[in-house]
């Protein structure tokens, strides 16, 4: 085989590679675009969900210091 020959052989399998990498690149472009899309719905997801947590909290607080002030009122009721 010459030298040519071989190099050209080579060559050809530089460009296939060259190819399949080429194309494993836009793959993983496409699929990190995709993956960074979904990244943000869930951080929206996660701001409405620890919005919300916090005002189940500021209701439950204000809640349980009704609850408190009448069970003080109850008892000092009581002792009169």
């Amino acid at each position: 085989m010459h030298k040519n020959e071989e190099l050209q052989i080579i060559n050809e399998k530089l460009e296939k590679s060259k190819r399949k990498l080429a194309i494993e690149l836009e793959d993983s472009i496409l699929e990190l675009d995709e993956l960074r899309g979904k990244v943000g719905e869930l951080e929206k997801k996660q701001r409405n969900f620890d919005k919300f947590l916090t005002e189940e909290k500021s209701r439950s607080d204000k809640i349980a210091a009704e609850r408190d002030a009448a069970e003080k009122e109850a008892r000092e009721k009581e002792t009169r």
